[in-house]
């Protein structure tokens, strides 16, 4: 076994990052909200509920008595499927999701709002073992990984709404948003042949949190009795992020060079802070209401480019027994999506909803050009356009409603994953997201 082998499979598992893992490149994960959620996350353009306070509080002017609304997913789960070293690998996620509570009110002539919104949730875990498997020429006993993300966002704050005219109404929300951060991933190698042998187990673990501020605006303009047109502005935002890092890394080696026989173990604790950014996003919404049954709404969305840095520790290539800060360029490209619903009234107390929506990628697609120092492919953030189907149906009474809904999504990409040889390779990678949402409302 030589020692140049050992070095590149070293500089390769500190390059290494799970190809499939959680990513900040989707806007649609939660579905918020009673009707809007049934609808695909079609509301811009309805607004007849206190989620409106999130999709466009323009929207709250419609409810004419106090209104209190709480939805969950109470049961999503997630999965990707990908691989690693030519192997089948899956990352999962089942948890439990308070995806909104909001309350509106009318005083004075005004309708004020306040609501607690959870747009992105994350508790994934992926855990492969792999025995007998050959990796940069090397063949390996055993190689294990182990990651789990619990990442959680909450919007928190206060709505404004007020009739222009008879026809226009304008509203406006500012919310705190809050995230909270955790993950750990642990990676064990196990090498042992010919009279050599050689161990390695690397830890990181991340926890932290960032916070910011974030404002939506909302027109809601009705040009007739069926028709509204409505439009949602959600400003740019930037967290301050402070993240805990923790690296431990032990090797040991026997039978091998001097410089990698023995035992070492390299720790370090630190902090980085820097901003992330989420870029602004505007929807326009139109809905009909074709009969006193059925109704049709749709909204398409855009998001502009933008990239900012984010900060990590990661083990020195040179010395390979101590850490040092590293910084990642994330670049969020401009993206469309659309979002239709439409509900049939099978009478006056029970709809029937459906919606399809699009939450394409903010990511750069996967390209073959882009290389490394070294000419070879360079590792590239995955890469998956996603979309789903909601239904949901319920029971509406004068003072209350109760809906049960089902969400349903697929999606597909590509990703840069390693191979046997320790090089990038562009691979296809799927996903799969259902989710089972209860929703209330009572009026008074």
């Amino acid at each position: 076994m030589s020692k140049k082998s050992i070095f590149l499979f070293l500089c390769v598992n500190i390059l290494f990052a799970c190809p499939i893992s959680a990513d900040e490149y989707h806007n649609q994960q939660v579905l918020v909200g009673e009707k809007a959620a049934g609808l695909g996350g079609t509301f811009v353009a309805i607004g007849d509920g206190a989620e409106a306070c999130y999709y466009n509080p323009a929207g709250l002017t419609q409810l004419k008595i106090a209104y209190l609304s709480v939805s969950s997913q109470i049961i999503e789960y997630k999965e990707i499927k990908g691989k690693f070293v030519d192997r089948d690998t899956k990352l999962t996620s089942m948890s439990f999701v308070p995806s909104f509570w909001g309350f509106a009110k009318d005083v004075g002539g005004y309708k004020f709002g306040f609501s607690i919104v959870v747009p992105e949730f994350d508790a994934s875990e992926m855990h492969e073992h792999y025995n007998d498997i050959q990796y940069i020429s090397l063949p390996f006993n055993a190689i294990r990984i182990d990651q789990t993300n619990n990442d959680q966002t909450y919007l928190i704050g206060p709505s404004i709404a007020k009739k222009i005219n008879p026809n226009l109404s304008f509203g406006a929300t500012l919310y705190l948003r809050y995230s909270n951060i955790s993950e750990r991933n642990t990676q064990y190698f196990n090498l042992d042949t010919s009279g050599a042998k050689f161990i390695m187990e690397d830890n990181l673990e991340k926890s932290g949190k960032a916070l910011g501020g974030m404002g939506i605006f909302g027109l809601l303009y009705k040009p007739g009795n069926e028709i509204k047109l409505g439009l949602s502005l959600k400003l740019n935002t930037s967290s301050a992020n402070t993240i805990d890092i923790m690296n431990r890394n032990y090797k040991f080696g026997s039978g091998l060079s001097p410089s990698l026989n023995g035992f070492n173990n390299a720790y370090s604790e630190n902090q980085v802070k820097y901003n992330s950014i989420v870029p602004p996003v505007i929807v326009l919404g139109s809905s009909w209401q074709a009969s006193k049954k059925i109704n049709f709404a749709a909204d398409i969305s855009y998001q502009p480019e933008t990239d900012y840095n984010t900060k990590t520790y990661g083990l020195d290539t040179a010395t390979l027994t101590t850490y040092e800060e590293k910084t990642d360029r994330i670049e969020l490209k401009n993206v469309f999506n659309i979002n239709f619903g439409t509900e049939y009234m099978l009478d006056n107390n029970i709809p029937f909803r459906f919606g399809f929506f699009t939450d394409k990628s903010t990511a750069p697609k996967v390209s073959g050009s882009k290389l490394d120092n070294n000419g070879d492919l360079a590792r590239q953030p995955i890469h998956v356009d996603n979309y789903g189907v909601t239904v949901s149906s319920g029971i509406l009474s004068q003072n209350s409603t109760m809906v049960f809904g089902i969400k349903y999504g697929w999606g597909n990409g590509r990703v840069t994953n390693l191979g046997a040889d320790g090089a990038y390779h562009i691979e296809k990678i799927k996903t799969l997201n259902y989710a089972f949402n209860l929703s209330g409302s009572y009026n008074f």
